[in-house]
């Protein structure tokens, strides 16, 4: 059953940057706390063999409590169980300055396309109509806002999964 769960909607970058080892230490610079990137004698920071893909941000909706249909399986379908996987090691700046590469359950982030959601929202929209139930005002102010921004943004929009 999901709690907490949060679509990031935005855009994924089309290039694989190189990924970088960084120190185990946090430093601070004024009132940002932040992991250095490690450098070789050169002084050129050095890769940890990854490759990551930046996301933009361009809107959030918080769904709090999702409960266990269609797109509660879509969540749990777009997680990545990996410690470290080596390819679309995803980011998100929630403040702009922030790299995140994890949610707040230590799962990584696998976009899935605005369709997709689109379409489990709908699943979860008919199954509450078939059974007579109210709509959950979260997935129609959800539908609207993705129907919204696909209609603006087209199909290159893709979602992340914050929670479960």
């Amino acid at each position: 059953m999901g709690y907490e769960v949060k679509l990031l909607i935005g855009e994924v970058s089309k290039h694989l940057e190189p990924d970088y080892k960084r120190s185990e230490t946090p430093e601070i610079d004024g009132n940002t706390l932040y992991y250095p990137y490690l450098e070789d004698k050169n002084k050129k920071w050095i890769p940890n063999g990854r490759e990551k893909r930046r996301f933009q941000i361009m809107g959030t909706l918080d769904l709090c409590k999702i409960g266990g249909g269609p797109l509660n399986k879509l969540v749990d379908k777009a997680k990545v169980k990996a410690k470290k996987p080596p390819k679309q090691y995803i980011y998100w700046y929630p403040d702009g300055n922030t790299e995140e590469e994890e949610d707040c359950y230590g799962d990584r982030f696998k976009p899935v396309s605005v369709k997709e959601v689109v379409k489990a929202l709908e699943e979860e929209v008919a199954e509450a109509e078939a059974k007579g139930e109210e709509q959950y005002r979260r997935f129609v102010w959800a539908l609207g806002f993705l129907r919204a921004m696909q209609d603006y943004a087209g199909s290159e929009l893709s979602v992340l999964f914050y929670g479960h």
